[in-house]
């Protein structure tokens, strides 16, 4: 486990915010919810469009979404505005004040309530505040300026476009339907190993883009990315035998597991990585859509709801025949979170022994 991040200043929080986020994450609200002064979870919500939108309902709206994480004792609320301070009063102040009232009727303690505007940055009680250049300092230089340059994905050289396409071309596709033969590339490319020479890696990129036009072995791709190589396993043979009887509807998305089960975190990133890649290269049509149809269900699987919405509907843009996309887009848009999330609550999931490792770090 990563050593803890102590947050004792209101400049430290503002400056952990958009790392957690992953980028600057302005016209927007972060709640970080924490159980007994511990978390790992973040949530980010639009800020209205402006002042006049009624504060009860957007109150409302937020409160929902942190009831989702049902562990949370106390919450630090980030309010990131390009609205400036007024007379000693932060933007959106009425909306804020509501919030936090809704927030503790529902037994959960404000900690912090603070707000980065666009001249500088204060609580919202008034007894802390300071200036954009402290914060700009603080917050550091991995973070993202904005959320499009966050979810952008490069586009590699012509090259290596040129590459993929001929192995895709050349016998990698009629391979890559074949279940194990996919899987095996798809654990080449997770392995990343640097002994795999570039033509390896091409072909097994190749592989894998094939697979995805398949939904069945989307669905293997994707268990294989969050648990592991054992549950694609178990789901390719449990549609294999499903297959055979024509009266059985299949659904290719792991729904029941990862409504309950954790998922592996560092694996999910790691394939995350490897599905933008294989985007970077291909060219913009149905391959490439499906490609990120799959993208935004791993991002929807790790929490990132945001990134989900934005790769989903990418994804529909280049073709609207994509279940998979319309899926995540809809999940994202309405607020519906993995199953997971909501039952390691705030802290992700702690273990007793991670609890121990945090009480060694604070002695």
């Amino acid at each position: 486990m990563k050593q803890p991040k102590k947050l004792r200043t209101a400049l430290d929080i503002l400056a952990t915010a958009p790392e957690m986020v992953g980028y600057f994450p302005n016209n927007s609200l972060v709640l970080i919810p924490l159980t007994y002064g511990h978390g790992r979870a973040c949530i980010r919500v639009d800020l209205p469009a402006n002042e006049g939108v009624s504060p009860t309902e957007y109150a409302v709206k937020v409160v929902e979404q942190l009831q989702q994480l049902r562990d949370t004792s106390s919450v630090i609320i980030c309010l990131f505005s390009e609205n400036p301070i007024i007379d000693d009063r932060a933007p959106f102040s009425l909306h804020m004040a509501t919030l936090m009232a809704y927030i503790d009727f529902y037994g959960v303690r404000v900690k912090w309530a603070l707000c980065c505007a666009g001249n500088g940055w204060m609580s919202y009680n008034g007894e802390e505040r300071g200036t954009l250049r402290d914060l700009d300092r603080a917050i550091p230089n991995t973070v993202a300026s904005s959320f499009e340059e966050f979810a952008q994905i490069p586009v590699v050289d012509a090259a290596a476009r040129r590459a993929l396409r001929k192995a895709m071309r050349e016998g990698a596709g009629i391979k890559a339907l074949d279940g194990p033969e996919v899987l095996m590339a798809w654990e080449t490319l997770l392995d990343g190993s640097t002994s795999s020479s570039e033509e390896l890696l091409v072909r097994a990129r190749a592989s894998v883009a094939v697979g995805l036009r398949d939904p069945l072995m989307t669905g293997c791709i994707l268990a294989n990315a969050v648990y592991g190589s054992e549950a694609s396993l178990d789901l390719e043979r449990v549609w294999s035998a499903l297959l055979n009887d024509g009266d059985q509807y299949i659904d290719s998305i792991i729904s029941e597991r990862i409504e309950t089960e954790p998922i592996d975190l560092e694996r999910t990133a790691n394939g995350a990585v490897i599905l933008r890649t294989i985007i970077g290269t291909l060219s913009p049509g149905t391959d490439r859509s499906t490609a990120l149809a799959a993208l935004s269900w791993l991002e929807w699987a790790r929490g990132s709801s945001s990134l989900a919405s934005y790769y989903a509907h990418e994804a529909l843009d280049g073709s609207e025949d994509i279940p998979l996309a319309r899926i995540v887009y809809a999940m994202s848009e309405n607020s519906i979170t993995p199953g997971w999330i909501r039952e390691v609550g705030a802290t992700g999931g702690f273990t007793e022994d991670d609890f121990d490792l945090l009480l060694e770090a604070t002695e």
